[in-house]
């Protein structure tokens, strides 16, 4: 077993209570919860470290989805597509 906090679980732990308030009140099952969790524990440690850091940066800048930078990248994508 790992010693110390992964990035993932102090992440999970600043929203958790609210992530399980939200999820209790739509399903009332908490095992399903339990395992909803697991499944976020383990998508996170498969995500590439491109992805993780993208991730931080969007943390520290929580505007980060308004930025014009952001659509301007998009659309070029779906113009590519």
């Amino acid at each position: 077993m790992k010693c110390g906090k992964t990035v993932f679980d102090v992440r999970l732990a600043s929203r958790f209570e609210e992530l399980k308030g939200l999820y209790m009140e739509l399903y009332h099952d908490e095992q399903s919860f339990d395992y909803f969790v697991g499944m976020l524990r383990k998508c996170w440690g498969e995500r590439k470290k491109p992805l993780r850091d993208q991730d931080a940066r969007r943390e520290a800048d929580s505007h980060w989805y308004r930025r014009r930078e952001l659509l301007e990248e998009y659309a070029t994508r779906a113009v590519k597509e």
